[in-house]
């Protein structure tokens, strides 16, 4: 009762943002244990590729541009696929939140979406990754240098990178990209981190529904 109204806000601010975050970590920690589960099967429908990831990336540009980061974000798709809308916009709001943890302000977030016919100049450099049929979804970042084994161990389960890397210094309990990573694979897909010099992409690829069959 002796707090000034400044004070009460600024208390209240707190308990806002732990409560939020106890949220975030039981709703992980939730997802994860049913990801575990044998009989847990993934419900998946058909979509064309370029009105869905046109919706589901549409919005994380003009995001990142507010945030104060340089952004762009290329759609090239002309093909269906089988997927779980709900569970790829979790994937993607991970790991551009990550991208977002990760880079000082001023700093790059490249978002894009392609198949191996149509594949932007920017991403040459990476064309050997790029060797099946499919969609590959692209989040790539500005920052430090990861080495091999750091990409390797990112998608493990409690994993976290170094909080010096991070220009906020948030924290989860370092199971979202073990979680995005067997989303992925619920869709037949797999999810990597393709080390680069001061940037890191993550890598998705999604097989076409002529693929799966």
């Amino acid at each position: 009762g002796k707090l000034s109204e400044q004070e009460q806000q600024e208390y209240l601010q707190i308990i806002h943002g732990k409560s939020d975050y106890m949220k975030q970590l039981l709703d992980d920690l939730m997802m994860f244990t049913l990801l575990q589960s044998k009989s847990y099967e993934m419900e998946l429908v058909e979509v064309d590729g370029y009105e869905f990831f046109e919706m589901l990336l549409g919005d994380y540009e003009q995001i990142s541009v507010d945030k104060g980061f340089k952004a762009t974000t290329s759609i090239q798709l002309e093909k269906e696929y089988l997927v779980n809308p709900k569970q790829l916009m979790r994937v993607v709001d991970n790991l551009v939140s990550n991208a977002w943890t990760y880079t000082n302000p001023g700093g790059e977030i490249s978002i894009a979406a392609f198949e191996r016919d149509h594949i932007p100049p920017k991403w040459e450099p990476l064309n050997r990754h790029f060797t099946n049929e499919g969609l590959y979804l692209i989040i790539e970042n500005s920052g430090a240098t990861l080495s091999k084994e750091q990409c390797q161990k990112m998608f493990e389960p409690l994993h976290q990178l170094d909080e010096s890397r991070s220009s906020v210094g948030q924290r989860g309990a370092g199971l979202g990209l073990s979680i995005a990573k067997q989303i992925i694979e619920k869709h037949n897909g797999t999810i990597e981190a393709v080390p680069q010099t001061n940037r890191t992409a993550i890598l998705i690829w999604l097989p076409t529904i002529e693929e799966r069959e």
